[in-house]
């Protein structure tokens, strides 16, 4: 029976968005660049800090900027407005409690990096769920790659077997596919959608009765 469920950050669990589209037009604005706006940020959003960086400049006519010196600022930007605005989805908190307190066994693998990540859930009291928090820089490879979803079912003393990865990304999907992992794909409004997967849900609170039919 499956026990281990591995969640996405950004898109399933908590929207964040506004307060990343405000760290990336911050560092637009001292290149002297208009800022974009929060629908355009949202479709950069899923493949980590420095491509939504890359793709922040590109979109700007800044694709000859210090890549690593843009990233470097945007982090430090995007800390000071970590959680302005950035709040769990309205169903997650309670959805994860019955999760949980039906014997689940609960972990993130997220592309966004693990610093931000954990402060993020400290700060909306959503770290007491999960035994496992995989960020985008916590292993050489991130997703769609399969080493972090397994590294995090392997923190929580899972299989790939008696695991189901859900995110709301083609990211999410293809990982847990080159994984050998079933995927449950709930579908947000951020970049690089998927077009299937073993089950796609609408909403957040349909997970514990769509878990016992699989």
């Amino acid at each position: 029976m499956t026990r281990h469920l591995i969640f996405d950050l950004d898109g399933t669990l908590v929207d964040s968005a506004p307060d990343l589209a405000t760290a990336l037009n911050g560092l637009l604005a001292e290149f002297g660049k208009p800022a974009l706006a929060e629908t355009t940020v949202r479709a950069m959003v899923g493949d980590g800090a420095g491509v939504l960086v890359q793709r922040g400049l590109a979109a700007s006519g800044l694709g000859d900027a210090d890549q690593p010196a843009a990233l470097k600022r945007f982090l430090a930007l995007y800390r000071d407005c970590l959680i302005d605005k950035t709040r769990a989805y309205p169903e997650v908190e309670a959805t994860l409690e019955r999760l949980q307190a039906e014997g689940y066994k609960l972990g993130i693998c997220t592309n966004k990096p693990y610093d931000p990540t954990q402060r993020i859930l400290k700060a909306l009291k959503l770290d007491r769920f999960f035994g496992a928090v995989i960020g985008g820089d916590s292993l050489p490879k991130r997703k769609p790659d399969p080493e972090p979803l397994l590294a995090a079912i392997e923190r929580l003393g899972g299989t790939a077997t008696n695991a189901i990865m859900i995110g709301d990304s083609a990211n999410d999907v293809l990982c847990a596919r080159a994984a050998a992992v079933t995927a449950i794909l709930i579908p947000s409004d951020y970049g690089n959608p998927a077009e299937d997967a073993d089950l796609k849900l609408t909403h957040f609170a349909e997970l514990p009765d769509a878990l016992t039919k699989l």
